[in-house]
């Protein structure tokens, strides 16, 4: 898509092209290929195409997920995990 902002202003990240799932800190294409047009409702005009998860795209997420809870973030303790949030934060 060839958004038309004014005054040489390009358009955000979002609009435009094909947006992948977030699986363990990847973003991939939905097993299925499949995706859905995101309509802006003020034009009618699709601005983006999402991919379309199913089933076997949720396993992914959720054995992705059960592999970050159990890794070692985990096993650090909430003072050290605000402590590196805060410094990420400033940075």
């Amino acid at each position: 898509m060839n958004a038309k902002l004014p005054f040489g202003v390009t358009p955000p990240t979002y609009i435009g092209g094909s947006k992948q799932l977030l699986i363990g800190g990847k973003w991939v294409p939905a097993l299925s290929d499949e995706t859905i047009p995101t309509i802006n409702p003020a034009t009618g005009e699709v601005i983006a195409h999402l991919a379309r998860g199913g089933k076997a795209d949720i396993d992914r997420a959720v054995a992705a997920a059960r592999k970050a809870f159990n890794g070692e973030w985990s096993r650090w303790k909430p003072h050290d995990r605000h402590r590196l949030l805060v410094r990420v934060a400033d940075l």
